[in-house]
């Protein structure tokens, strides 16, 4: 799930996500590092289109991040 929002106050959008086992590709925004670590997705300063690209291509290539509970 990509989640490119600039305003992000802790809602439940990017806990949902990894709710259903699916990483999160987000911008560093207020909630978001407190919700994701580099085993359940990725957070990139804001307006980093370069480094959402590069890591849906990395994600493409490993095929998908470790499972959140196995």
């Amino acid at each position: 799930f990509i989640n490119l929002t600039l305003s992000y106050n802790f809602l439940t959008t990017n806990l949902e996500v990894l709710a259903c086992d699916k990483p999160v590709i987000t911008y560093l925004t207020r909630g978001s590092p407190e919700e994701i670590d580099e085993h359940i997705g990725v957070v990139l300063e804001q307006k980093d289109v370069e480094g959402i690209i590069n890591k849906i291509r990395e994600l493409k290539e490993k095929s998908i991040l470790p499972r959140i509970a196995e």
